[in-house]
């Protein structure tokens, strides 16, 4: 009983542990992204100056 218990807990612990490093990794890709962009906004706008 005990067991089954501590395996039902750490699985619900090892879930959070990986849906907060999905969230993570999302938020990376969209920080990383939104770099991405600004960096082209930033070349357009030197290109148009040239």
């Amino acid at each position: 009983m005990s067991f089954a218990h501590n395996e039902t807990s750490w699985r619900q612990k090892n879930d959070k542990a990986a849906k907060l490093l999905s969230l993570f990794a999302v938020e990376t890709i969209l920080l990383r992204d939104t770099i991405v962009r600004m960096e082209l906004i930033a070349l357009l706008r030197k290109m148009e100056r040239i």
